[in-house]
């Protein structure tokens, strides 16, 4: 998109642009003004972790001590689709039929995609939730292969802060989120979100 009259002009005499991660604030710097200047703000806050009242929960949960009220015993991709590493998914799958996979199903999940993973006997399809502790009551580990232009995806700090592990992709800001650097996986595929290819 091009820029409108009197947005760099105004970006410039900003102290600061924050961004989610240092990924981000490089890519603002390399494209953006030349005097643009822009700084990693680790503190996205949704009120995810905490109680009415204001205090953290009691108890965090564990997915190493599966109870019949959080199993924990997917590995779970949420918002499965192309760019978010929807072919590592399916290939993880076939390839390990004695692992129970789960996908939770978000706007990024179009029905053909949908359709591929109900046609996997071991992946199975979880209803998606305004409370995220519905969701994470359900993985043992979270799977992240995020293959486009990723930030910093907050998916990914949910589930460390409640004790769940994540294996992710290496790609652009994901590596910030996981505090896990060995499970951070290289990845080989990018999905081009401007022509909409894997390549």
């Amino acid at each position: 998109l091009a820029a409108r009259d009197g947005h760099a002009e105004l970006l410039t005499r900003l102290d600061a642009v924050l961004s989610p991660c240092r990924h981000h604030c490089a890519y603002l710097e390399r494209w953006g003004p030349p005097q643009l200047r822009a700084q990693p703000l680790f503190a996205a806050d949704y009120h995810y972790f905490h109680e009415p009242g204001g205090s953290l929960p009691a108890s965090p949960m564990r997915p190493w001590a599966p109870t019949p009220a959080s199993p924990h015993r997917f590995v779970t991709l949420v918002s499965p689709s192309v760019a978010k590493g929807l072919p590592v998914l399916l290939a993880l799958a076939r390839r390990m039929r004695s692992v129970d996979f789960a996908a939770v199903p978000t706007g990024w999940t179009d029905e053909r995609t949908r359709a591929k993973l109900e046609s996997e006997p071991n992946i199975r399809i979880l209803a998606p939730s305004a409370d995220a502790d519905d969701i994470f009551r359900q993985p043992r580990v979270l799977l992240a292969p995020a293959l486009w232009q990723e930030c910093c995806p907050l998916i990914v700090g949910e589930a460390l802060l409640r004790g769940i592990p994540c294996v992710s992709s290496d790609v652009n800001g994901v590596p910030e989120a996981n505090l896990y650097s060995k499970l951070v996986v290289h990845a080989s595929l990018a999905f081009d979100h401007a022509r909409g290819e894997l390549v």
